[in-house]
């Protein structure tokens, strides 16, 4: 019984020693190995096919993926060039021609019949007596009247072409000529025919009777 005591407590001890001992070792071989520098080749293998791997994948594109489009073709811009406006002036004809056709036509002929106008006869037409009134108001002027004389030249109608601005003047030539005046009667181709005449009375107070 003692002996076989003894023999289950040695034995322990020798399992301890001898792991001690292979622990010891494999950490002088690590420690060898990265002094020599054969740990980081080792690395270096491992990592080595991942490397490899990963830049293959990268270069080899599938079978089936389509080639990418090429760039789209620019068009340049062209400058715009406005269609230039043509314009058609039609001429019209000048006045000048429309003168010359209605002048080809040929005047008629008309007969000249001497023609004289009235005149005041030998007689002669007394000047209008100047109004009182018009004389103390220091008015004069000069009054044109529009006479008409029948065949026998008498006055058978005056009135005012041009008045003198007063009316007192304007009414006295007018009574003078339809109650005292006389003319020697329009010739027309030797006869006498009835006219009308222009005649002017000129009122001057330095002149009045």
């Amino acid at each position: 019984m003692s002996s076989m005591l003894t023999y289950s407590d040695e034995q322990p001890g020798i399992s301890r020693g001898l792991g001690l001992g292979v622990v010891i070792l494999i950490h002088a071989l690590l420690i060898w190995a990265l002094a020599s520098g054969l740990g980081t080749k080792v690395v270096e293998l491992v990592k080595a096919p991942l490397q490899v791997a990963i830049l293959d994948e990268q270069k080899v594109q599938p079978e089936d993926t389509p080639p990418p489009p090429p760039p789209p073709k620019l068009i340049e811009p062209q400058a715009f060039v406005p269609k230039p406006e043509i314009v058609i002036n039609t001429p019209t004809p000048p006045p000048a021609a429309i003168t010359a056709i209605q002048s080809e036509k040929k005047p008629e002929p008309t007969e000249t019949i001497p023609y004289t106008p009235a005149v005041a006869d030998g007689r002669g037409n007394s000047r209008p007596p100047y109004p009182p009134s018009a004389r103390r108001a220091g008015q004069e002027g000069r009054v044109v009247l529009l006479l008409q004389i029948s065949e026998t030249g008498d006055v058978v109608d005056a009135s005012v072409a041009q008045s003198s601005g007063f009316p007192l003047l304007d009414n006295a030539a007018v009574k003078q000529a339809l109650a005292r005046w006389h003319f020697k009667p329009a010739m027309r181709g030797g006869k006498a025919v009835a006219s009308a005449i222009r005649f002017a009375v000129v009122f001057k107070l330095n002149e009045a009777s």
